[in-house]
């Protein structure tokens, strides 16, 4: 007992060595209490938890490390929490675990992502207009993790190539790149903007997506993280280590004819680099060669208008240089950074 009760509390119990025992019941006679009042508080020694009525079913209150939130159970164990697990793993600061529902992250428009003040490295959302998904913050620039395809980087030489072309609708910060299908609308395009070749997205499994060369060279980038587009300096390098201009298209190219046009000549594909002939669109915005011919982009600008690009051709084993009018739509090929 107290002899001066504190003056808000309308029970005031003090002991030094005794504690107070509330109704003690298990959860089938806690179940039969009629109109239970909100608040209500039993100990459940069917659980051996404390169990409270928050006027709409009976919750559990924290004991030990573990509680219950809507029926989710809630752990703590040595600096890692879970929900859904009583041990969660060591090396997770949070360990979610559930085989019914799933994990919900941050939902926001692209203009709220755009707007949160310096966020931290890794910062993960998901964007609810415009390109939908999930984005994440890293080096500065929010990406799309649609962006990040799984590409393999292939060892040619001493350089890291992509496994593939291309294959992203957005720039590196998660923009969209603008999908052009009317030829008349790609002719006046100054700014970046890609497409399926004839229009037919069943060409994209094999070939990826045609880019124009505003889009590669676009300061958001076009290249996913940890990768760009290479320079024309970097793709004379992979020329010259394949045996120069003559022998190197032939150990780029597929071998066989189910993608390349018979008889494609001097194909070995040693190299694994795997160049495969996706055509182009000129200027006009006509698709073109497909089976024929394969060309890709580089970084580096011929004149104001002209690029260079690298290059096959299904009757000869060569590997070709050119500049081409910055409207036409090649394939890329990334480097690793």
């Amino acid at each position: 007992t107290n002899a001066a009760p504190n003056s808000k509390a309308m029970l005031d119990v003090e002991s030094a060595d005794k504690g107070i025992l509330i109704p003690r019941m298990n959860t089938t006679t806690r179940n039969a209490i009629t109109s239970p009042p909100n608040g209500l508080m039993i100990y459940n020694n069917s659980t051996n938890k404390f169990n409270y009525f928050d006027g709409a079913a009976w919750q559990e209150t924290i004991i030990g490390n573990q509680w219950a939130v809507n029926g989710a159970n809630i752990s703590y164990s040595g600096g890692n929490v879970g929900i859904g697990t009583a041990t969660p793993a060591a090396s997770a600061l949070l360990d979610v675990s559930s085989t019914t529902k799933g994990f919900l992250s941050p939902r926001m428009t692209a203009a709220q992502r755009t707007s949160i003040a310096t966020p931290a490295e890794g910062l993960l959302v998901f964007q609810t207009d415009g390109s939908k998904g999930y984005y994440y913050f890293i080096n500065g620039g929010w990406t799309t993790l649609t962006n990040e395809k799984n590409y393999t980087s292939l060892t040619i030489c001493n350089q890291q190539w992509m496994d593939r072309n291309l294959d992203v609708t957005t720039y590196r910060n998660g923009d969209t790149i603008a999908y052009v299908t009317d030829p008349t609308a790609w002719e006046a395009l100054t700014t970046g903007a890609w497409c399926y070749y004839n229009n037919d997205p069943s060409n994209n499994a094999t070939y990826g997506k045609l880019y124009n060369w505003y889009a590669m060279n676009d300061p958001r980038g076009l290249a996913p993280t940890g990768w760009h587009v290479p320079s024309d300096a970097e793709w004379t390098t992979l020329e010259t280590c394949l045996g120069g201009s003559a022998a190197a298209g032939g150990k780029m190219k597929v071998t066989g004819t189910t993608t390349w046009t018979t008889p494609n000549t001097g194909a070995t594909n040693i190299s694994g680099f795997t160049g495969l002939p996706g055509g182009n669109r000129n200027t006009v915005g006509a698709f073109d060669a497909v089976g024929n011919f394969g060309a890709w982009w580089s970084s580096t600008e011929s004149l104001t208008t002209i690029a260079w690009t690298r290059f096959l051709l299904y009757y000869d084993g060569f590997i070709g240089r050119t500049g081409f009018n910055k409207r036409d739509g090649f394939s890329v090929r990334c480097l690793r950074d």
